[in-house]
This record gives C-alpha cells, structure tokens and sequence, in this order.
C-alpha cells in the first residue's frame, strides 16, 4: 500500500514539476504540505521546527480546542491534491509560508529527541557506520552517520530546503524559530 501510495503521489502535478531526491522523500514531503484551498494558504511543515504546534494553531477556529495535534496535521490536503492550473499560478493563488530553524539547533533536537532516546535508530546508525558494541550513539556519531549518507534516512533530519520543493524563493513569507537545544 505504502509503495502503491508513493508510485502515485510521484506522478501528481505537483511532484512531477518540483520532484524529490528519492520516491520515499517525495512520500514524507508530502505529508508535510499542508494545503487549505478555504483559506487559501499552503504552509511547508519542517519537522523539529515547531510545525505540529503551527499545524494545531492553523486547524479551523471552530474545532481547535478539541483537536490533538496528530488530528491536526492530517486535517490539511497534501501537495499531491494541487491540480496542474494550481500549480501554474501556485504563488498567485496561495500564500505560501514555512517556519525554519536554525539547522544546527534543529539537528541536536532531532537527535535528542529521535536518536539519544530511541535504541532502533541508534542500531540502524551503528549498522550504517559499521560500529562493534551496544555503546550509545554520540551526538559526533550521528553526525559522521549523517554525512555518510545518512541524511534521507529520516525525515526529521532531512534538509529544511527538502521540504519546500517549490523552492524558497516561491514562498511568500517564512520566519526562522529562535528554538535553543541543549546537547
């Protein structure tokens, strides 16, 4: 199902004109493209750059005391719903927005919170960098590990640039977080 999904969404408009480095980051692009035709608006969700708290804060006023922010993300259309005449005029009839991070605190959040606390994925990076031993994976570790090829392997550490196909240059406002992150 997961492959059949990631077949298709590659062959929509709008990542046929703004494709990704692989099928699987086109898969988790897109689920972080948050489309709201009602309002107008496409914002480019980044992981570890406060996204899910933005996603809840752009869910209908109506709703949003009730809603988790799981529930949140899914609410939006997702990239691959632009029709071809979207994508045409996609800066003239969107807003379109991002909120970044500063990269070196968004990586030691997203080993922080994805690798320091998570045994599977210090495996699979003990794995890929063909490490003896159960010691727990560094935060220098996980940078060779990054730059040995393992930048698409999650998406919480993909480039920030990853998740604004379009290029930044489309976007019509984005604001950096001023997150701190101690390692």
């Amino acid at each position: 199902m997961h492959t059949i999904r990631t077949f298709l969404t590659m062959r929509t408009p709008f990542h046929r004109r703004y494709p990704s480095p692989s099928a699987n980051v086109a898969h988790e692009v897109d689920k972080r493209i948050a489309v709201d035709r009602q309002q107008g608006f496409i914002y480019f969700r980044i992981p570890k750059a406060a996204n899910s708290t933005i996603c809840a804060t752009l869910y209908p006023k109506s709703n949003r005391n009730s809603v988790d922010k799981r529930t949140a993300k899914r609410y939006f259309a997702r990239g691959r719903s632009l029709t071809a005449d979207e994508i045409k005029h996609l800066a003239s009839r969107f807003f379109l927005f991002s909120f970044v991070r500063n990269p070196y605190t968004r990586t030691a959040s997203a080993y922080l919170d994805k690798v320091k606390r998570n045994t599977k994925t210090q495996n699979l990076i003990r794995q890929r960098l063909k490490l003896p031993g159960e010691e727990p994976v560094s935060f220098l570790t996980f940078f060779q590990y990054l730059t040995a090829g393992g930048l698409y392997d999650n998406a919480h550490w993909y480039p920030q640039t990853t998740f604004i196909p379009c290029g930044t240059k489309t976007l019509s406002f984005w604001v950096e977080w001023k997150i701190s992150t101690k390692i």
